[in-house]
């Protein structure tokens, strides 16, 4: 819903209020459409059936009435989706067009559920760990992503899902952007568009707001805001309140640029370290956070903290007897005492 007002807002800004049209689930070609999914901005997605393959598809059409600038956003989709490919990214099969010649393109459809979803019925503190492996691995694609000159631009919990295999994807690279031909686009005019990127408002920093150019930072910052919200949700567990996963975050959504990783593959190494007990690069341990860290991940290290442990027990239990029996014999040898 925040992404809806946001991108409405955009629209109201460029004076260019989208037609949102039918909505009618019917025929598109060989395609049947089944029933609606969750849709993004510039386009409606829908389950559907390939009778010319014979298996589930998912169908993005672009919705009418968009501005040149999105128009040609969504164009771009598929082409920047197909150059991030790898199992994390849902594959396009290819570009169509519905009958009324609108673009669309088909891509393979995963069931699961997004991570929002998740969290919202997440039984306390029990799949903490899962939770955050799921970041890491959308850290992990995004990464990925970074290094080839690609950004998301709208990492969000609807946009990180959970499939029914137990793989993470990342969703949606309808806003991503190719860094090496931005700054070559043409500018657009102040008044045409608002001083902000479209995407969704929760999960953006500052630069966001402020319309900076887009940057591999922008995306840390969405993944420091998910991973800030896994660690909400769990708010129970010893481990959340740790200060090194923390540091991570706060790292990852600092203001200003200069603050961030450069790109999301320092917070994947980070919170790798961190699920395996290792210190992240961010956060220098106390001795006491050190051993706690250690007997967590070290069955070892635990054995030998509760071995010193009623070592120096059994020690003050026989200081304290010896000093009691020092006092007795002194006040029998000294009754005045």
């Amino acid at each position: 819903q925040v992404e809806h007002w946001a991108m409405d807002l955009y629209f109201e800004s460029a004076g260019m209020i989208p037609d949102e049209g039918p909505a009618d689930v019917g025929k598109a070609g060989r395609y049947s459409l089944l029933e609606p999914l969750p849709e993004g901005g510039m386009g409606r997605v829908y389950l559907a059936w390939d009778a010319e393959v014979g298996r589930r598809v998912a169908y993005k059409v672009r919705k009418d009435g968009l501005p040149p600038r999105l128009e040609r956003q969504f164009d771009r989709e598929v082409a920047l989706t197909d150059r991030v490919r790898q199992p994390g990214v849902v594959p396009i099969y290819g570009r169509v067009e519905d009958d009324s010649g609108r673009p669309a393109y088909v891509m393979e459809y995963v069931e699961g559920r997004t991570l929002g979803e998740v969290l919202d019925g997440l039984d306390a503190t029990a799949q903490f760990d899962d939770l955050l492996h799921h970041v890491l691995d959308a850290c992990r694609i995004v990464a990925h992503a970074h290094q080839i000159g690609i950004v998301h631009l709208d990492l969000s919990l609807k946009n990180l899902l959970i499939g029914s295999d137990g793989r993470t994807r990342v969703l949606d690279w309808g806003l991503a952007r190719d860094l090496s031909v931005v700054n070559a686009e043409e500018p657009e005019s102040v008044s045409a568009s608002p001083p902000w990127r479209p995407g969704t408002p929760a999960f953006q920093g500052p630069s966001g707001f402020q319309g900076l150019p887009p940057s591999p930072a922008s995306d840390v910052h969405n993944l420091g805001v998910i991973l800030a919200r896994v660690v909400e949700a769990n708010g129970g567990s010893a481990r959340v309140r740790g200060r090194a996963l923390r540091a991570s975050i706060h790292r990852a959504i600092a203001p200003d640029f200069a603050d961030r990783d450069a790109d999301a593959s320092a917070l994947a190494e980070d919170l790798a370290r961190f699920l395996v007990g290792e210190p992240v690069s961010v956060h220098r341990e106390s001795i006491g956070e050190r051993l706690s860290r250690l007997a967590r991940h070290r069955p070892e290290v635990a054995a030998l903290s509760a071995g010193l442990g009623l070592f120096a027990l059994l020690g003050l239990i026989v200081v304290g007897s010896l000093l009691a029996e020092a006092r007795a014999v002194g006040r029998m040898r000294h009754p005045s005492i």
